[in-house]
C-alpha cells in the first residue's frame, strides 16, 4: 500500500515533446526510510524508438522514529493479575525492542505486595501494541490501596516517551480494618501477696496502621471493696503488623472459703480498628482455692417439759446449731432412741429426718 498502481498510454501529437502522468502514493505514519518504484515504457508506435524504458518514483520518508510509551494507570485488586499496555506512536518497517523493570512505591516487594515484573519487549516490523502481566500478592492485613511502577528504558529503534514512559499499578486492598477481642482468663487466686492475671487483646488481621484501644476494670463479683482485685486502666497499641498484646490485673489472694467470683475487662476507644459489645469484654474469674471451714453441730442437751393428762402435749423442740455460718449446704440425719421413756410403753411418737 504505498502506492497505486496505474497503466496507460501517452499520445504525443505532431510537433509536442513532454506528456506527463501522475502516480499516486498513498501516505503514512510509518517509519520505513525511503522507498522506490519503476515506471516502465513500453510497445511505443511505428517511428519511435525507446531510448529510456524505465523511470524511477522515490517516496521519501517523512515519518518520524516511533516514541514508546505504556499506560499511564491501572487498577488491580490485591491478589490478582492485570496487564500494562506498551504502545508505539506509529508503526515501523524496523524490530523495535524496549526494557521494562517494576520499582517499589508504597507496595513493595518486601511486603510481598507484588511479584517482580522485568524483561524486553520486542515489536516486529509493523506491530504497535505488547502488552505487560503484573501479579499482587494476597493477604489479609490492611493497609489501604497501594501503588508500585514501570519504567521503559533502554529502547532500540525508537525513543521512550518522557511523558508516558512510566506506569503506575494500584493494588486495591480488599481487606477490612482489624476488629478487637480480649479473651476470657481463670486462673486460682492464692492465697497471699498477688496474682497476675493476663489477658490476651487480639487483631482479627494485621494492619499497616499504628491502632490503639484503651482498657478498664469493672467490678462483677469480686470487688475492688473487698479487696479481690486492682483497678487498673489504660491504652493498649498495637503497631503495624502486630496482633496481640497483653494486659495485666492483679488479683489478691487470700485464704477465705468464698464462691469463684469474676470482674471484668474492658476495651474501650479504638482507633483505626473496630470492636465489638461482646467481643470487647474479658471476664477474669477469680477460682477459689481455700478449704471451706467445717462447722461443728450440737443439739440441745435437755428439754422438759410437762406430759399432759392425755393424748399428745405440745412438741419438744430441740434447737440443732451450727458453731458457725457456712458458704456451703450443710445436712444431717437424726432419730429419736428409747431411754427411760419408750415408744413401746407410748411415752413418746418416734420421729426421724434430716435437718438442712
Amino acid at each position: 500500500l504505498d502506492y497505486q498502481t496505474k497503466t496507460g498510454t501517452l499520445t504525443f501529437a505532431p510537433n509536442t515533446l513532454t506528456q506527463t502522468f501522475a502516480v499516486l502514493a498513498n501516505g503514512d505514519t510509518k517509519l520505513e526510510g525511503d522507498e522506490t518504484f519503476k515506471v516502465k515504457l513500453q510497445n511505443p508506435s511505428a517511428g519511435a524508438l525507446i531510448s529510456v524504458a524505465e523511470g524511477i518514483g522515490t517516496i521519501r520518508n517523512d515519518d518520524l522514529q516511533p516514541t514508546i510509551g505504556i499506560d499511564q494507570k491501572i487498577s488491580i485488586t490485591e491478589g490478582t493479575s492485570g496487564t500494562l499496555t506498551v504502545s508505539l506512536s506509529n508503526p515501523s518497517t524496523q524490530t523495535v525492542t524496549v526494557k521494562y523493570d517494576s520499582a517499589d512505591g508504597k507496595a513493595t516487594i518486601v511486603d510481598n505486595d507484588y511479584t517482580q515484573a522485568s524483561g524486553t519487549l520486542t515489536f516486529n516490523p509493523g506491530e504497535l501494541n505488547k502488552t505487560i502481566t503484573v501479579s499482587t500478592i494476597a493477604d489479609t492485613k490492611f493497609e489501604g490501596d497501594e501503588d508500585f511502577t514501570v519504567t521503559l528504558s533502554q529502547a532500540g529503534n525508537a525513543d521512550v516517551s518522557s511523558v508516558s514512559g512510566q506506569g503506575t499499578v494500584t493494588i486495591v486492598d480488599d481487606d477490612s480494618r482489624p476488629t478487637i477481642s480480649i479473651d476470657n482468663l481463670s486462673q486460682n487466686e492464692g492465697n497471699s501477696g498477688t496474682t497476675p492475671y493476663i489477658f490476651t487483646a487480639n487483631l482479627s488481621n494485621a494492619s499497616t496502621e499504628t491502632i490503639t484501644v484503651s482498657y478498664a476494670t469493672s467490678d462483677g463479683s469480686a470487688t475492688l471493696a473487698n479487696r479481690d482485685y486492682a483497678s487498673a486502666s489504660g491504652t493498649l497499641t498495637f503497631n503495624p503488623g502486630d496482633l496481640s498484646q497483653k494486659i495485666t490485673i492483679l488479683a489478691n489472694g487470700d485464704t477465705d472459703f468464698e464462691p469463684d467470683e469474676t470482674f471484668n475487662v474492658t476495651l474501650g476507644t479504638v482507633t483505626k480498628a473496630t470492636t465489638s459489645a461482646a467481643a470487647g469484654v474479658g471476664k477474669g474469674t477469680l477460682l477459689n482455692d481455700d478449704n471451706a471451714p467445717r462447722p461443728t453441730i450440737r443439739i440441745d442437751s435437755g428439754v422438759t417439759q410437762n406430759e399432759g393428762n392425755t393424748g399428745a402435749t405440745t412438741a419438744y423442740a430441740f434447737n440443732v446449731t451450727l458453731s458457725t455460718s457456712s458458704l456451703e449446704t450443710v445436712t444431717i440425719g437424726y432419730t429419736t432412741k428409747d431411754n427411760s421413756a419408750t415408744t413401746l410403753d407410748n411415752d413418746y411418737t418416734a420421729k426421724s429426718g434430716i435437718l438442712t
